[in-house]
């Protein structure tokens, strides 16, 4: 998952993994709705945050300032075809994004440490996802999928944009 806005996140948090679990409903032929959560984590950049503040190496450490991402999306699928292997699909949806980012530590020289917030930060926003891909069908009930695009929310009144890349299984369960 690469995260994109703000520029500090896009600057001071590694490109991150994920996973979402979803379950569907077909309405028509063509068109599904489906209930998705997701987790996404992302690593903080020790390096790129002293380097901006002009901190010289070695001189301070940061510890943790890990973000995670937590979804539960409401999504509208439509299918191009319902024939054959490959077939594409457009998703979108919205709901509840909640970010969690963990307090930074920082370690000075002497091993000592101080935490910078004092506590996790958590914010509950609105969020939503637009998403384009294709199954491909191994037999009736079992698929193979890829789908890529963008998903953002609002934690604080701020925007953090991400491009999810995923790659999964799809099991027909009925």
């Amino acid at each position: 998952m690469i995260n994109d806005q703000p520029q500090d996140f896009s600057d001071f948090w590694s490109m991150g993994w994920q996973g979402r679990t979803a379950y569907g409903v077909p309405l028509t032929l063509l068109v599904s709705a489906e209930f998705e959560v997701g987790f996404h984590h992302f690593s903080f950049d020790e390096g790129a945050f002293l380097e901006a503040l002009g901190v010289e190496p070695g001189l301070f450490a940061i510890e943790s300032g890990a973000i995670q991402i937590y979804t539960a999306f409401l999504n509208g699928v439509v299918h191009y075809t319902d024939e054959g292997a490959f077939r594409p699909f457009l998703k979108a949806g919205g709901g509840l994004f909640v970010t969690r980012e963990d307090d930074l530590f920082i370690v000075d020289g002497n091993d000592e440490s101080f935490a910078l917030f004092g506590e996790d930060l958590v914010d509950y926003s609105f969020g939503f996802q637009l998403l384009g891909g294709f199954d491909y069908y191994l037999n009736d009930r079992t698929a193979v999928f890829l789908h890529a695009g963008i998903m953002q929310g609002y934690p604080g009144g701020d925007l953090i944009r991400t491009y999810p890349v995923n790659i999964g299984v799809k099991l027909a369960v009925n």
